[in-house]
């Protein structure tokens, strides 16, 4: 069971799979790299955000930062597309198609920018 605690003070996500052991101990493993990318996007929105950040990239790519839509050129866990974002991200030196954490900082720019329309062609899969 993957158990998220948000300490108030600080908005700061801690994370931990707990494996039961014979005689009630736990063993914790590291995070997944799945696990890892939600507790950083909510270090950087906030849980009340991150709930609709998930529906978005759930949709759009299974949390899965490698994702690649060839025909559209859309690319990492926010399926950022590359002609759009591209240069933007060059600017400002986020490899977002490699590193999760500038996936997610693009794509934070990009939502406050021109807001959840940007991922529109997902939409119909968001509440799912």
């Amino acid at each position: 069971m993957i158990m998220t605690t948000l300490l108030s003070n600080t908005m700061t996500a801690i994370a931990q799979y707990e494996i039961p052991k014979p005689g009630g101990s736990v063993q914790l493993r590291p995070l997944t790299a799945q696990e890892d990318a939600k507790v950083y996007l909510i270090q950087q929105v906030g849980v009340k955000e991150y709930k609709q950040w998930n529906r978005v990239i759930s949709a759009e790519s299974e949390w899965k930062q490698e994702a690649i839509n060839r025909k559209t050129g859309d690319y990492c866990l926010a399926q950022i597309n590359e002609e759009s974002w591209d240069a933007v991200a060059q600017r400002l030196d986020l490899d977002y198609k490699n590193d999760y954490k500038d996936c997610l900082e693009l794509a934070i720019i990009i939502q406050e920018e021109i807001g959840w329309s940007a991922w529109n062609s997902s939409k119909h899969r968001w509440g799912r």
